[in-house]
């Protein structure tokens, strides 16, 4: 039987099971929030243990890698462990490997589909609700609390250009495209006014 959750990676991290809901405020680790978007990102193609320790400590060497390796699995498997139906994380041939068993949405992945579906649209109106629903998935940057790794750099910067990029390079009406930006721009303040108060 397959199981699905839900990721939010746009803006406050949280992992979505039906009812059952977790959020960074409760993991209050954003190693531990690292770990799981690593795992959970790489389903389908499985990091090595070496890949998977460079992915999460790219920064430089620390003492006894393997053994903090071990050590961040097994407290990211703890925390969000009873908000899960099944075990996620599985160990397999010396790599650790998300269990095909629980499907996962990201919202990152819809909001990609909605941009790469909005390229080639013709009809303004669907252009702009696809942009709308866009606008309405990004809460902020990708999974913010994180500070530290390239790879999680790249993608904050990522969804953020792509989608004020393809709301400038559109000719959409003059009217729709100030909605989307004004819509936009004030999510992000809100989002960021919100994380000053925590």
């Amino acid at each position: 039987m397959i199981n699905l959750i839900t990721v939010k990676t746009l803006g406050k991290f949280a992992v979505i099971n039906g009812d059952k809901m977790i959020t960074e405020d409760e993991i209050r680790s954003p190693q531990i929030t690292k770990m799981f978007i690593c795992l959970a990102m790489h389903r389908d193609d499985p990091y090595s243990r070496e890949e998977l320790k460079d992915a999460m400590w790219e920064e430089g060497d620390i003492d006894n890698s393997f053994g903090a390796l071990k050590n961040m699995i097994c407290r990211t498997r703890k925390k969000i462990s009873d908000k899960v139906d099944v075990p996620f994380i599985l160990l397999e041939k010396g790599k650790y490997v998300w269990n095909n068993e629980l499907e996962v949405e990201f919202d990152f992945e819809r909001f990609d589909d909605y941009i790469l579906t909005t390229i080639n649209e013709k009809d303004e109106e669907i252009k702009y609700l696809k942009l709308e629903r866009a606008v309405e998935l990004y809460n902020g940057d990708f999974i913010h609390e994180v500070k530290d790794g390239h790879w999680v750099k790249v993608l904050q910067n990522y969804y953020l250009l792509d989608l004020f990029q393809l709301l400038l390079q559109h000719k959409m009406q003059l009217y729709f495209l100030m909605l989307l930006l004004i819509q936009l721009l004030l999510r992000l303040l809100m989002y960021k006014f919100s994380f000053f108060l925590t």
